[in-house]
């Protein structure tokens, strides 16, 4: 009787052993034990193939992928490839594989052109063309004296084409001397056929010189008949023109010495010297012949000016493209009035720059009126675009001094704007260089414009100014006072002229401390206001060339203005428009 046996662990790929012992005698017997196999799980795509992996031994088995149609993705037509969707019947993978396109489904052949016939895709349009396929051609006769044809058909599309079969031409005889001229006989249509004698190139019996005739004997080359001609003198053999001078140039003959003499020929020169704007240059002339050469001054060229273009509030230049010069000319502004929004637009007729201005009427409060940042702030969102120029005028409402808070003064700087300030007696236009000069970024700009007492001038100055119109300039950021202003403020007095007064003498005078005079210049506008320009703030007198200082009878008037200008006015224009946006 049998016991159960021992196993030698069987594998995959490799038989086992088992071992079997007798329960009764302890007798033993072996027997091979057939391998497992693998036990592979589901095929996986990798890459280009696919792979599986025993449970029992993880041995990897690889194969190709066997790929077959599975669906049309798109249809091929004659003009495009298609493709097609195939799938691995192992493990599902998927690829596209294009589809060659279809052949066209053509029309029958048609004459194209004269070369070519084409057939033409019913589908997409292609066209196909081809050279002719010309049969043998049907011939008419050529004879002595007109053409023949020959005409071929396209075997593939009917064209034609006909082609010239040149005239066989006569068949004649030697030519023969008959007077002035030959003649020969056509021996196929009898013609008579005449010409002209044709002579050779003749043979000098007698040398010509540079000055005296020859004599040459011609003979034709068709029928021998001769004929003698006159050679003319052969002319002087010249070498090169040499120079002579400034004006002519020589040469001589080189059989006979003869020498003659000409005037040069001068090319179209060049420039050497190239001229400019305002200054001349110079093109340098080549004989053609002796290379004798001359020099002679070309003119300026003149300035070659562009368009006018803005330049600043009264002005417009035109620009040298070639050099730095320009000119200078002065706005012509025209309007249509105010708009909607209060504010007015002005175009300029000679550089079509634009303006825009506002006003602005200050609130009054005591004996000063006052500008708010948010009123200026208002105005200027208002004018936000592309003009050349934003003016803000404030009217002071009478008052005499005008204060212009940090916000106010910010905000004109940011945006560029000139501000003009309009009191009782007169008007200050003060400029960015101005604004941006003064301005401490902290402290408001205060600026006044009084009519103050002659006693309260110093006896010097008093006799310096005489009968004339008196004013004076205080210019002020919080507590401190500014005279000198890094840019220029023009000033706009009224000014009533005297009868008989010659307004062309009046003049603007700054007065020192002393009582000098320091001319400043202006002019007077013709509408009751005298104007001047100054970068200074002080004492000022207008009077005539004429008038002499010193005088105490008549109503001299005196004008304080006291401009007290904020320096705040950058800092604060950058702040109003971070505000805004």
């Amino acid at each position: 009787m049998e016991r159960g046996g021992r196993d030698h662990r069987t594998h995959c790929t490799e038989r086992g052993v088992k071992t079997y012992t007798c329960s009764t005698c302890d007798a033993t017997k072996t027997e091979i034990v057939g391998a497992t196999g693998h036990s592979f799980g589901d095929w996986t795509e990798v890459e280009d193939h696919h792979e599986r992996t025993c449970s029992a031994c993880h041995d990897v088995e690889s194969g190709d992928h066997a790929w077959s149609f599975k669906e049309t993705l798109k249809e091929a037509t004659c003009s495009e490839t298609g493709s097609e969707l195939h799938e691995c019947s192992v493990c599902h993978a998927t690829k596209t594989e294009l589809v060659p396109m279809q052949e066209h489904t053509f029309t029958d052949w048609m004459e194209n052109d004269a070369n070519t016939h084409k057939n033409v895709c019913s589908i997409c349009g292609y066209v196909k063309t081809e050279s002719h396929d010309w049969d043998e051609g049907t011939v008419t006769g050529a004879t002595c004296t007109e053409n023949g044809t020959i005409t071929y058909e396209c075997k593939t599309c009917d064209a034609t084409k006909t082609e010239t079969i040149e005239a066989k031409g006569h068949s004649f005889g030697n030519w023969t001397e008959v007077g002035d001229h030959h003649e020969r006989t056509c021996s196929n249509c009898q013609k008579v056929e005449e010409e002209d004698h044709e002579w050779g190139e003749g043979v000098v019996t007698t040398e010509p010189t540079c000055t005296e005739r020859g004599v040459t004997v011609y003979t034709c080359t068709k029928c021998d008949a001769t004929k003698t001609e006159i050679v003319g003198a052969t002319g002087h053999s010249f070498g090169d023109w040499t120079e002579k001078d400034g004006n002519e140039h020589t040469r001589v003959c080189s059989k006979c010495q003869t020498s003659e003499t000409e005037a040069h020929s001068w090319d179209g020169g060049e420039i050497t010297s190239e001229p400019t704007c305002t200054e001349n240059g110079t093109i340098t002339y080549t004989c053609a012949y002796c290379e004798a050469t001359k020099t002679e001054i070309v003119g300026a060229n003149g300035h070659h000016l562009t368009e006018w273009i803005y330049f600043d509030k009264d002005t417009h230049r035109n620009n040298c493209d070639v050099c730095d010069h320009f000119e200078e000319g002065t706005h012509t502004w025209t309007t249509n009035g105010p708009s909607e929004d209060g504010l007015t637009t002005y175009i300029c007729g000679g550089c079509n720059a634009t303006k825009v201005e506002a006003t602005v009427t200050a609130e009054t409060d005591g004996g000063s009126a006052t500008v708010s940042g948010d009123t200026i702030s208002d105005i200027l969102s208002q004018m936000e675009g592309s003009a050349d120029e934003k003016r803000v005028s404030i009217d002071t409402a009478g008052m005499g001094k005008v204060v212009l808070d940090q916000n106010s003064v910010s905000g004109l700087t940011s945006a560029d704007a000139i501000v003009d300030l309009t009191f009782g007696e007169g008007t200050l236009t003060i400029s960015k260089d101005v604004l941006n000069t003064v301005s401490d970024g902290t402290s408001p700009i205060s600026i006044s414009m009084n009519g103050v007492q002659k006693e309260e001038l110093t006896d010097a100055q008093k006799e310096a100014v005489g009968n004339g119109l008196v004013f004076r300039f205080e210019a002020s950021a919080g507590d401190e006072k500014i005279h000198e202003l890094g840019g220029t403020v023009t000033v706009s007095v009224k000014y009533e002229p005297k009868e008989g007064e010659d307004v062309s003498a009046l003049k603007a005078y700054y007065v020192d401390d002393e009582g000098e005079l320091h001319l400043v210049g202006g002019y007077y506008d013709g509408s009751g206001h005298f104007v001047f320009d100054t970068d200074h703030f002080s004492y000022y007198v207008v009077k005539g060339a004429q008038e002499n200082g010193g005088g105490d009878d008549g109503d001299m008037t005196v004008y304080v203005a006291v401009a007290a200008v904020a320096i705040i006015l950058l800092a604060v224009l950058g702040f109003v428009y971070m505000r805004r946006h």
